[in-house]
Formats: C-alpha cells, sequence, structure tokens
C-alpha cells in the first residue's frame, strides 16, 4: 500500500497492492487486490473486487463490486456496480445501477 494521505478518517484498508487512498476521504471501507486509486473527497466509499482502475474524486456512497472496471468517474452519487470489464460510469451520474459484464459504458 502505497499511500494514506492526510486527514483521512475512519479508514479501513483490507488486501493487496492497491496505490493510494487519497486524502480527505471519510469512512473508505477498501476490500481486495490491485485497485488504483480510491480519489480524493469520497465519502463511505465501499470497494470490493480486483484490479479496479479508479474510483474518481467526490465521488459519494459508491458500492463497487466486481473485476476489471476502468472507472467509476468523478461526481458520481449512489452508484453501486456489480460485475466485470466495464470501462466506464461516466461523470456526474445519480443512483446508477449497473449489473452484469462486458458493458462498455454508462454515461
Amino acid at each position: 500500500m502505497a499511500e494514506v494521505v492526510e486527514e483521512s478518517n475512519q479508514i479501513r484498508h483490507i488486501g493487496g497492492d492497491s496505490a493510494e487512498v487519497v486524502e480527505e476521504s471519510n469512512q473508505i471501507h477498501h476490500m481486495g487486490e490491485d485497485s488504483a486509486e480510491v480519489a480524493e473527497e469520497s465519502n463511505q466509499i465501499h470497494h470490493m473486487g480486483g484490479n479496479s482502475t479508479e474510483v474518481a474524486e467526490e465521488s459519494n456512497q459508491i458500492h463497487h463490486m466486481g473485476e476489471d472496471s476502468a472507472e467509476v468517474a468523478e461526481e458520481s452519487n449512489q452508484i453501486h456496480h456489480m460485475g466485470g470489464n466495464s470501462t466506464e460510469v461516466a461523470e456526474e451520474s445519480n443512483q446508477i445501477h449497473h449489473m452484469g459484464e462486458d458493458s462498455a459504458e454508462v454515461l
């Protein structure tokens, strides 16, 4: 684990090879392997799975479960992502429930 950056509160990190849980995160529960970033100012993020690239900044109450997703992009609210190999759940989405495999984008 590379960094748990300043001002984080109640961070529980379980797993291997995650790169960063970036600053000002609150109540982050990160479980899994090989995730790259849970980016700054996220609130109540539950990340479970492997090989996800980014849960981008300012996300709120994100529940991410699965493998090989590329991005859950910034300013998303209450995103529930379950499945494999999805590329993007793009920015400013609200209450998205994505279930399945190999979807390219939920814009």
